[in-house]
């Protein structure tokens, strides 16, 4: 956490000199209410996009009785960080397509972006499907492969690389009214400014605070709320064919390339 901080304060200090204090108080001041809106959601919306498995009869939930969430380094934090801006573009796309609003020109991509900013907070699946993937949960079913606790596919959708390539693609689209070479140039500089500084602060800060000071808590209280058959011993998996150890969630065997998912 230490080390995320550190390059949400680097990042700070440069919004400082190029946008003045009351940028930096706006963004900071997003970070943390993003945080806490996370935190006093996580839970509660993990078992609302959860409840198909949770609340199915033919399945068996279990985990170790001592289970702690993984621990994120810098680059994992990072990663991480980048989900709820992507949620955010995702979400706003899509109420441009149902308004049947275009983003045709570089001015409007950069309205976009600052669009974006302002939805943070409606983010909130984005804690939620960490909790699920770090409750260490396994559902076992009769004649199926040991799985991951699912959550709604359409979650997920809103941060796969499928909606990375359609935020390339609006980019490319409002750059493309550019009047010259440099003209593009200055509004690519202006989108990644407001990319990676006024988008990221606010995420990386509030995933910071989240993976650190909540998501132990809310994991827990996750846990707490349904009905899960301990064990005190590790599962392992191995491929069917060939008996290479297997990692749960994987639909393919990493040695053999034999499907373990049907």
């Amino acid at each position: 956490m230490g080390l995320s901080l550190g390059v949400v304060a680097l990042i700070t200090v440069a919004a400082f000199f190029l946008m003045g204090l009351f940028m930096v108080e706006l963004l900071v001041g997003m970070g943390l209410m993003l945080w806490v809106v996370w935190h006093i959601s996580g839970p509660r919306v993990a078992r609302l996009i959860a409840r198909r498995d949770v609340k199915r009869r033919d399945v068996k939930l279990i985990s170790s009785i001592s289970h702690e969430p993984e621990r994120f380094g810098l680059r994992g934090v990072l990663r991480l960080s980048f989900y709820p801006n992507l949620f955010a573009f995702s979400l706003l796309s899509l109420a441009y397509q149902i308004l049947g609003v275009e983003v045709g020109s570089p001015s409007e991509l950069i309205n976009f972006m600052v669009y974006a900013f302002f939805i943070l907070p409606l983010t909130i699946f984005i804690p939620a499907i960490w909790v699920i993937e770090n409750s260490g949960i396994v559902v076992v079913r009769p004649d199926e492969y040991p799985r991951g606790l699912a959550y709604l596919e359409i979650v997920g959708d809103f941060i796969d690389i499928g909606s990375l390539i359609g935020l390339a693609l609006t980019v490319g689209l409002a750059l493309r009214a550019s009047e010259s070479l440099l003209d593009a140039f200055t509004w690519v500089i202006a989108f990644l400014v407001v990319s990676f500084i006024v988008m990221l602060i606010p995420s990386l800060l509030a995933t910071s605070l989240y993976l650190r000071l909540s998501l132990l808590r809310a994991v827990q209280a996750f846990r707490e709320r349904i009905t899960l058959y301990d064990v005190d011993v590790d599962i392992e998996y191995r491929c069917p064919s060939c008996g290479a150890p297997i990692t749960l969630g994987e639909r393919y065997c990493p040695e053999c390339g034999r499907a373990v998912v049907e």
